[in-house]
């Protein structure tokens, strides 16, 4: 099972805020869609949220975890089958997939980052 739910550093916060904004979500907000490709893709700054995946117990996610059906290259991704649903209102950051390619395009260390974040079996640095 893919679930697009990923640890990210809050370090990362600064340099990822060039590929989108903040914004404030009241709960129950879905990040992820288990039907719906997305086309944004979310750090949880504060605040939290669950991931749900049909018949099995929902899992917890936490501030500093990526949220979002985005690849390698930081475009979308087909959805992975799991919904992401804010449990508290939250603060998060918002990525829009284009310019996050574009600012993976332009920083080896954001590509490799990201690569690591996205697939961490793949050993980019």
């Amino acid at each position: 099972m893919s679930i697009p739910v990923f640890p990210l550093r809050l370090a990362w916060h600064q340099r990822l805020a060039e590929a989108g904004g903040e914004a404030m979500l009241p709960a129950g907000s879905r990040l992820a869609d288990k039907e719906k490709p997305g086309r944004h893709c979310f750090l949880l700054l504060e605040g939290s949220a669950v991931a749900e995946v049909d018949g099995q117990r929902p899992e917890p996610v936490l501030p500093g975890t990526f949220v979002g059906c985005l690849g390698r290259s930081g475009m979308p991704r087909p959805p992975a089958g799991v919904t992401v649903r804010l449990a508290t209102p939250a603060r998060v950051l918002v990525l829009d997939g284009d310019r996050l390619a574009a600012l993976i395009d332009a920083d080896p260390v954001i590509a490799g980052l990201w690569r690591r974040a996205v697939d961490p079996k793949s050993g980019a640095r």
